[in-house]
């Protein structure tokens, strides 16, 4: 298995970039912080999608088609979770 590289990670940019595509009515830094909240939520009913869905006033973006969106909902996972992992090894340390 190849080594996985720094090309396949998600920066902030990318991530704003499809934010502003898409027409998110929120800033970054407040959908990242809802999602990231949403997924470390002791809620077992905690859904990040429904967060997402939310930040778009209950209304998903229409993306071209379905690669599009797992593209778009695989990148911002990534990021996201990315970020938490980053946290709760600073936590843990």
């Amino acid at each position: 298995m190849a080594a996985r590289g720094k090309k396949q990670s998600v920066d902030d940019g990318a991530i704003r970039a499809l934010l502003k595509r898409y027409a998110c009515p929120l800033p970054y830094h407040q959908v990242r912080a809802r999602f990231m909240g949403n997924i470390t939520t002791p809620d077992m009913n905690a859904s990040p999608m429904q967060e997402i869905h939310r930040v778009w006033n209950d209304e998903l973006p229409v993306f071209e088609d379905i690669r599009v969106a797992h593209c778009w909902a695989h990148a911002y996972t990534r990021a996201t979770t990315s970020d938490c992992a980053v946290a709760f090894a600073r936590e843990a340390a």
